[in-house]
């Protein structure tokens, strides 16, 4: 779909322009607008771009849209990754990832997409050696497409998301693939252009832009905030679908886990023990179905580390959570109070799912 001899950017275009071939409303448009130009900045962390959407939203579409301005060149989409070597491999010969068409997201890939959004190392031994070390230290912009279940994925994960959400699209906004592509091409120089612009405004902007209270990924809310007006955006637009992105992000991960009601009935009385003891609790107030599902913790330490995944998601909603250091005889203590009312999962999340 992209053309080996990629055109240089012309002047006198708009963002505008790329709306039309994007199916997605405006809170979409805008996410996307702002993950673009962030995706040009070098060694920023960038949040990982999800399209979610039914069947034949045009999610691939958009994927390789994305891609052929960022970093334009032929495949430019890719399967799941069978380990995190193959991911590295992806990041050292592209500057942008899209993978497209995952059936499910696996913890080792969640992981490593998380380093890779907001910058960390990854390492190996050096092939045809039994010493020394490879090191691969590098921050990547990510497209994720497809992912069925995206509650199932790690809270973390989550956390880093920018989700945007496809239309249903009706037959008679079908277009023919070949002339699709045929108007995107006589477009494309004129959008880079017109992205090209943003960041450059970006850049002046840059030093006058500061944020009361950042959100997580605060070099990406500060690098758009200081781009949103040469990106068509009014004052603090990017910001306000930022935040509500990130409300949905958070609820999605909740709803999710089989622990936030009893956890969320449990800080309204107030807690105070052992994790251990909360695990026992926890444990009296599920069904047996529940206790015996692959993802209920089978064990203190497992509940410790999935209400450790979980707890800035679960202080956004109004539960407050400490954890103290373990005592002389190995024990951690966890607290759990309410700060407001958590809201009320819905009733699909709430059943009993193996």
């Amino acid at each position: 779909f992209v053309s080996p001899n990629v055109s240089a950017p012309e002047r006198g275009g708009g963002l505008d322009e790329l709306r039309r071939f994007l199916n997605v409303d405006h809170q979409g448009w805008t996410l996307i607008k702002a993950f673009l130009v962030a995706a040009l900045r070098p060694s920023v962390p960038c949040p990982i771009l999800v399209a979610k959407g039914e069947q034949g939203a045009g999610k691939t579409t958009a994927c390789r849209i994305i891609s052929a301005l960022v970093d334009p060149r032929t495949g430019a989409l890719r399967g799941v990754p069978r380990e995190v070597r193959d991911l590295t491999a992806a990041a050292r010969n592209s500057w942008i990832v899209c993978f497209d068409n995952l059936s499910h997201l696996p913890e080792e890939l969640a992981d490593a997409a998380c380093r890779l959004a907001t910058g960390g190392g990854f390492g190996g031994r050096e092939l045809y050696s039994d010493h020394d070390e490879a090191i691969f230290d590098a921050t990547r912009p990510m497209v994720f497409n497809a992912i069925p279940d995206l509650g199932a994925a790690r809270p973390d994960f989550l956390d880093r998301a920018v989700i945007v959400e496809f239309l249903d699209m009706k037959p008679e906004m079908r277009r023919d693939e070949a002339q699709f592509w045929r108007e995107f091409e006589e477009l494309r120089p004129r959008i880079l252009g017109a992205l090209l612009d943003a960041a450059s405004a970006g850049l002046r902007n840059l030093p006058n832009v500061s944020l009361d209270q950042p959100p997580r990924m605060a070099d990406f809310a500060i690098w758009v905030n200081a781009c949103e007006e040469s990106l068509g955006m009014k004052p603090g637009e990017a910001l306000a679908a930022y935040q509500s992105n990130r409300t949905e992000t958070h609820n999605l991960a909740l709803e999710s886990s089989p622990l936030y009601e009893p956890v969320a009935e449990l800080a309204r009385e107030g807690f105070s023990g052992t994790v251990a003891e909360l695990h026992a609790r926890l444990n009296c107030m599920m069904s047996e179905s529940m206790r015996r599902s692959v993802r209920w913790p089978k064990a203190p330490s497992a509940l410790g580390s999935a209400l450790r995944r979980m707890a800035s998601n679960l202080r956004a909603v109004g539960i407050d959570i400490q954890f103290s250091r373990a005592d002389i005889r190995g024990r951690r203590m966890v607290s759990l109070v309410c700060a407001s009312e958590p809201r009320k999962r819905s009733s699909v999340a709430v059943s009993d799912r193996q």
